[in-house]
């Protein structure tokens, strides 16, 4: 009995079919640019993928509040500039007034019209300069310092700005606060210094899903707020958390032998070598606080500490997922 069959070509028919699906998906990656288009693609390598999607969302949106919280300082500092115009004018006013040729009927009293006009701009500038509805000069700013700390108001609703987060923004008992709570500080002349942190309300934030923001105001036990400085509160938070890596973000391309030459770029700094640097000269100024604040973050635990240009272009991208990476790397 003879059997009637086509093997080879069934075989050559089955290869066709499986190189035009993958030339199929092939095309498909370098039409859409991604090398996951698909959970079938790479299910685990999807998941980060989508995890780090989020994460850049988040990093985007915390973006935009700077931003957002910049132009509200920027609108308050015209008008205090347009203020203090005015306070130099009346103080030249004043010393014109001491002139003793004039008569008070006539000239002084003409002289103190304009005193009064400034007087009342004045006060109309600090009634009526708002950003989106916040009064900025009027002395009641006191409520958004009690939002930059957490305490919202009665009228403000917690659970809707801070989801699940627990005592995170909802109270002045967060990371950076008083007392017996999370963070203490002793302070001179309004500038804080930390002594304790407790990572427990980052943790937990991270661990629900958002990314925590931390505004470096604190206050004592008496209740008195002060102002931290924000890279020192960086490293110290950094170190408690015992994180891998800390970004520091500045205006220049990182720490540079010569300040004036973009390509003396120093790549990689050891802690051992900031002293020296400093003593050269290389280290100064504004750069120092800096500087010493990935220094400490580095002794305190996190792997490396990076310096990098914030004016480029998703600069905290580059550095995260590129190899060669941006700035100056501080390590141990």
């Amino acid at each position: 009995m003879r059997i009637q069959h086509n093997i080879m070509a069934m075989n050559a028919y089955r290869n066709y079919t499986n190189n035009t699906s993958a030339l199929s998906k092939n095309l498909e990656k370098l039409s859409s640019g991604y090398k996951i288009n698909r959970a079938g693609d790479d299910a685990a390598g999807l998941a980060i993928s989508e995890k780090m999607r989020a994460q850049i969302t988040g990093l985007d949106k915390a973006q935009d509040n700077a931003k957002d919280g910049i132009s509200l300082v920027q609108t308050a500092e015209g008008a205090l500039t347009e203020v203090h115009d005015m306070l130099n004018r009346m103080y030249e006013l004043a010393e014109q007034s001491a002139n003793g040729t004039y008569e008070n009927e006539t000239d002084r009293a003409q002289l103190q019209k304009e005193v009064t006009q400034l007087k009342d701009e004045i006060n109309r500038i600090a009634d009526s300069a708002n950003f989106n509805g916040i009064k900025l000069l009027d002395g009641s700013l006191e409520r958004a310092e009690g939002v930059i700390l957490g305490d919202f108001t009665s009228q403000t609703d917690p659970a809707k700005m801070t989801g699940d987060l627990g005592t995170v923004g909802t109270q002045v008992d967060g990371v950076l606060t008083a007392g017996q709570e999370e963070v203490t500080y002793s302070a001179k002349f309004y500038v804080g210094d930390i002594t304790k942190i407790d990572t427990t309300p980052i943790v937990n934030a991270i661990n629900s899903g958002y990314i925590p923001v931390v505004a470096t105001v604190g206050t004592d036990c008496k209740g008195n707020i002060y102002n931290i400085n924000a890279d020192t509160a960086a490293a110290e938070i950094a170190g408690a958390l015992h994180a891998e890596n800390i970004i520091t973000l500045t205006d220049i391309r990182g720490l540079m032998e010569d300040v004036n030459d973009e390509d003396s770029l120093i790549p990689v700094v050891h802690v051992d070598e900031v002293a020296e640097l400093v003593e050269k000269g290389i280290i100064s100024g504004g750069m120092i606080p800096k500087v010493q604040s990935c220094e400490n973050a580095v002794r305190a635990g996190v792997k490396k500490a990076v310096m990098i240009d914030g004016r480029i272009e998703h600069s905290i991208l580059v550095e995260m997922f590129s190899d060669e990476g941006i700035g100056t790397m501080f390590l141990s």
